[in-house]
């Protein structure tokens, strides 16, 4: 059967599903009884009725399986968006990505909403904000088996979760923190959004670990949703509001990068030490030419691989063992970036 792997934005889809809801079909003419009975008998000693070809062609279909993406088009994001892809061609399954440009709850609770009145066999997502729960929950209790990534909500239904443990790799962070800075620093915290339960966990994490150490103090936490201007301009505002940050935190994917830029534009490399998380372009570059000290490293390519082949196990009649499934996450320091990303 031709494996087909469909990427699409929201709002294409929610056209489409107008346009399909809106066709009409043409009421078909009226037969002779005699050659509508005869057609009946002939039928029935030939093919099979049309419950049996129903589910046999039920059978022959792909699973269809929307993989609702918080952030279409981040480089962290598309890592998963691959995973998915990749899980799609090797198990025959239909994908469909859809999901906000920009971080917009609305409109992930949208798509997803969308995803359970097409009735697919199959939704998963980052759970990032409790807007999700109720749409996820809809599916859940309609049947649709729902799978969370990245970051977890089990109010909503979900039958596993594919992720890091964010409180763990956040009081790694901070120990890395403290040994950059020999347990003195002011610092900056930056994150994508301040009431995300994974940027609020990593960040619980590293507030757990630098309170071992007397001299080190979290200045100001600041929001920048999930973009990277925003990381550069509140990292600028950062160093112009507290002359005595001498380090940045940068608990989502592009405010390492985001503050490293910032300290570049302003002339300052070397005076600050910046620890954050994730493996983008720019933040692996500022680790090879010094300017970003460490960044932990998660794996959004194995949680949307695992999550794709967890529906598809499932509709075997093979549940989950497990709910939660920690995915490992490793540091990047400039003793180990150029094996890890070689040039």
């Amino acid at each position: 059967m031709k494996k087909k792997v469909l990427a699409t934005m929201m709002a294409a889809m929610m056209t489409a599903g107008l346009l399909a809801g809106c066709g009409n079909s043409a009421a078909p003419e009226a037969e002779e009884p005699a050659a509508e009975e005869t057609a009946t008998e002939e039928s029935t000693a030939e093919e099979p009725s049309g419950e049996e070809s129903a589910e046999e062609t039920k059978a022959e279909e792909p699973l269809r399986i929307t993989w609702v993406n918080p952030t279409v088009g981040i480089e962290y994001w598309t890592n998963a968006d691959n995973g998915a892809k990749a899980a799609a061609e090797e198990f025959g399954v239909e994908l469909t990505i859809a999901g906000p440009t920009e971080t917009n709850p609305e409109q992930q609770a949208a798509a997803i909403d969308t995803a359970v009145a097409e009735g697919v066999d199959g939704i998963m997502t980052c759970a990032w904000d409790v807007a999700f729960t109720a749409s996820l929950k809809t599916g859940a209790d309609a049947g649709i088996p729902v799978i969370t990534v990245d970051t977890d909500d089990p109010d909503c239904g979900r039958i596993a979760f594919f992720g890091t443990s964010n409180y763990d790799a956040g009081y790694k962070a901070g120990e890395l923190m403290a040994k950059a800075t020999d347990g003195k620093a002011k610092i900056c915290v930056l994150t994508a959004v301040l009431t995300s339960p994974t940027q609020m966990e990593r960040i619980e994490g590293f507030e757990a670990a630098i309170a071992n150490y007397p001299d080190m103090e979290i200045l100001t936490k600041e929001q920048t949703d999930s973009d990277l201007q925003k990381s550069v301009d509140k990292a600028t505002a950062c160093i112009g509001t507290y002359p005595e940050c001498d380090a940045f935190f940068g608990a989502a994917s592009l405010d390492g990068a985001g503050c490293a830029k910032a300290v570049e534009e302003m002339g300052l490399n070397g005076k600050y030490t910046i620890i954050c998380f994730d493996d983008v372009k720019e933040t692996i570059n500022y680790v090879k030419d010094g300017s970003i000290y460490a960044t932990m490293v998660q794996d959004p390519y194995k949680m949307a691989y695992e999550g794709v082949r967890t529906i598809v196990e499932y509709h075997k009649g093979n549940k989950p063992a497990e709910a939660v499934n920690p995915v490992d996450v490793f540091e990047i320091t400039s003793e180990n970036v150029n094996e890890k990303y070689p040039d």
